[in-house]
């Protein structure tokens, strides 16, 4: 049985990018946030979310998708809900903790998106899959982690950047907000 909610890093998404292979040796145009990949793969239900443009996953700027699901992280550990706009598509993802036991995740259409059938007709089973709530946050901790490691893996220099050095950064912050959490919920009668 799938998971009802996954979050697929894949090193191939990557391995190729002119931009990570060559940092810091990058030739003019946009930042590096903005060159560190463009496709996520998140699955509900089984499903793997996709827009117009991409066969498979979504089309995202990899590094700006790693760095909310830190802030995911830490929103839910505050008991609050998290929306995140995806940027090519009229999509949100929801991330909305129903107490300290399980989190409603829900894909959200903002518009008609009849030009993608695949997912229009399986609205119903992408909204509001209840998840265990350790299970949601290992989940975005863990793809932050593999992001990171794969980005390394390609360009070790990455780790001299600015902005890998500020996602660590946050990665570590929302790893110590679940070590937290976690201790807190084991002494909680």
């Amino acid at each position: 049985m799938a998971k009802k909610f996954k979050i697929e890093t894949n090193i191939n998404d990557y391995k190729n990018n002119e931009d990570i292979i060559a940092y810091p040796h990058l030739e003019g145009g946009a930042p590096l946030d903005v060159r560190l990949g463009y496709v996520i793969h998140v699955f509900l239900n089984g499903i793997e979310l996709k827009d117009r443009f991409h066969e498979k996953g979504m089309g995202e700027y990899s590094y700006s998708f790693y760095w909310v699901l830190n802030e995911v992280i830490l929103s839910l550990i505050e008991g609050k809900k998290y929306k995140y706009s995806f940027l090519d598509g009229p999509f949100e993802l929801i991330f909305d903790p129903i107490d300290t036991k399980e989190v409603k995740i829900s894909f959200d259409w903002m518009e008609d998106t009849s030009y993608l059938p695949e997912l229009e007709g399986k609205r119903e089973q992408l909204k509001e899959i209840s998840v265990p709530f350790d299970e949601c946050i290992d989940e975005l901790y863990n793809a932050v982690n593999k992001y990171i490691e794969i980005l390394l893996d390609v360009n070790p220099r990455l780790l001299e950047s600015h902005e890998l050095k500020q996602l660590i950064e946050l990665r570590n912050k929302a790893e110590d907000a679940i070590i937290k959490y976690k201790k807190k919920s084991t002494h909680t009668p």
